[in-house]
């Protein structure tokens, strides 16, 4: 009860600082919000799971809870470096992964646009962040990883008031969690501790 009331008034906060006009412009958009991935310049690093292996624990997750998830299979975009791929959870809510060239999973980000309906949809990217943690380890307890990203949240919250934007992150289980807030919207990344 206590995460829930914290993160409403991380979600109020938000909102009572976004009517600030930004005045940054990028090109790199989907549906209004800005395409934020980790930074994989030298890391050499995966999960040390496949796309699919993760996509089978995701879902396996998301059906215990009674959120059936629609994603039958992952399809990849190659790219130069590294491949990618994009999931829709939501008309605001995109799962980007990066895969490393060996076929292993390196990065899960989620970037959640701003919205009225910001609080349910912020529970929501804690919930799938926890449920993220625990497809990519099954040893990982859910319930710790989501009071972390509640905590991480927060504090990305606190210092996007007095900014504008702002950017934490915060290693549990060897998995580097991070935050980022703009005035556009939410990201929450995943990426193996380096």
């Amino acid at each position: 009860m206590k995460n829930i009331f914290i993160l409403s008034l991380t979600c109020l906060l938000i909102v009572g600082c976004t009517d600030k006009k930004s005045n940054n412009s990028t090109e790199n958009t989907k549906g209004g919000l800005t395409q934020t991935t980790v930074e994989l310049v030298a890391q050499d690093k995966t999960f040390g799971i496949t796309p699919e292996a993760f996509r089978e624990n995701l879902v396996a997750q998301a059906n215990a809870l009674g959120n059936g998830v629609n994603w039958d299979h992952v399809e990849l975009e190659e790219g130069d470096e590294f491949n990618r791929f994009t999931i829709g959870l939501s008309e605001n809510a995109t799962m980007f992964g990066v895969v490393d060239k060996n076929g292993e999973l390196k990065a899960v980000n989620y970037a959640l646009a701003k919205t009225d309906s910001l609080e349910s949809d912020l529970t929501s990217l804690v919930m799938i962040g926890g449920m993220t943690a625990k497809a990519i380890n099954s040893d990982i307890k859910t319930n710790e990883v989501m009071d972390k990203i509640v905590e991480l949240l927060n504090i990305t919250a606190s210092d996007f008031v007095k900014n504008g934007e702002a950017k934490q992150s915060l290693v549990l289980n060897d998995i580097d969690y991070s935050t980022v807030m703009t005035m556009e919207g939410v990201w929450l990344m995943l990426k193996p501790k380096q």
